[in-house]
């Protein structure tokens, strides 16, 4: 045990410590659906990580990588309506009644924690 590694002791943890709010506010940004910010939150804590110098298989990088692949936008792909890959709003009878106010999220029923979200830039935010 060397004294001197202690600052890198403290540096790690400290990262280890701003990774996990940063998963826990993407998170919760999810059940808001802000798809967009979530996934800057679980980049960043991705980074810290990294800073830290954990292994890519370490618990801490992994649960981060697992979130950002349920946070990945993927592309849509017009098929068939009666396609299994066929995606389902979970409210689609409400926006087809036209009785629902703007900004109903396009929560995909067929797909479970995903939606069709608007690709911003990062200048949007401002």
């Amino acid at each position: 045990y060397n004294s001197s590694n202690i600052p890198m002791i403290n540096l790690k943890k400290n990262n280890c410590l701003k990774a996990r709010g940063l998963v826990i506010v993407g998170a919760t940004l999810q059940k808001f659906h802000l798809w967009n910010i979530s996934m800057d939150c679980f980049s960043k804590a991705l980074q810290f990580v990294r800073f830290a110098d954990f292994s890519s298989s370490h618990p801490e990088v992994l649960r981060i990588l697992k979130y950002i692949d349920a946070t990945t936008l993927v592309p849509l792909q017009l098929v068939s309506k009666d396609s299994p890959q066929r995606i389902v709003l979970k409210y689609a009878t409400s926006l087809r009644a036209g009785n629902e106010p703007s900004g109903v999220p396009l929560v995909l029923s067929s797909h479970p924690g995903r939606a069709i979200v608007p690709v911003k830039n990062h200048f949007d935010y401002f």
